[in-house]
């Protein structure tokens, strides 16, 4: 389990084209990297999630963890990710590496519901999108994602 940070030309890269990717000018985000059909995902560490954790795995205490709605498509690892793994506070590496394969399971099943809903609602328009759908990260990689 390697952790990692987006670089500045992944948030250059999506800034105007992507609002609901967590971007922070004080401060970088750190991801989890997961390999899922050919495709890398990083789920980024938040320390304040949202009240509604549906979509998370928390870590530490009552608000930190992997928040799976943020979750982005890396398509050029090189371009980016730093290069170097970076270390995270050692209980909630603990924490999360005692649960890395649930971790694993949540997100596919997350993802996999995701793309289901969006492939229904593109299918009949006029099916409401819910808000964890609408302020997903996730709707920026729909080519990526096959939807």
């Amino acid at each position: 389990m390697r952790f990692y940070r987006l670089t500045a030309v992944f948030f250059k890269d999506h800034e105007n084209t992507c609002p609901e990717i967590l971007n922070k000018q004080t401060r970088p985000y750190y991801v989890l990297l997961l390999s899922i059909n050919n495709l890398t995902f990083a789920i980024p560490l938040r320390s304040h999630l949202p009240v509604d954790r549906r979509f998370c795995f928390v870590a530490d205490g009552d608000d930190a963890g992997l928040d799976f709605c943020k979750a982005v498509v890396i398509t050029d690892t090189q371009r980016y990710l730093e290069p170097n793994a970076i270390q995270i506070r050692q209980h909630e590496f603990k924490v999360l590496q005692q649960h890395e394969f649930d971790i694993k399971q949540n997100f596919v099943r997350f993802l996999t519901k995701y793309c289901k809903q969006m492939k229904r609602i593109q299918n009949n328009p006029s099916i409401p999108i819910p808000a964890w759908c609408r302020y997903s990260a996730l709707q920026y990689f729909h080519k990526e994602l096959g939807i």
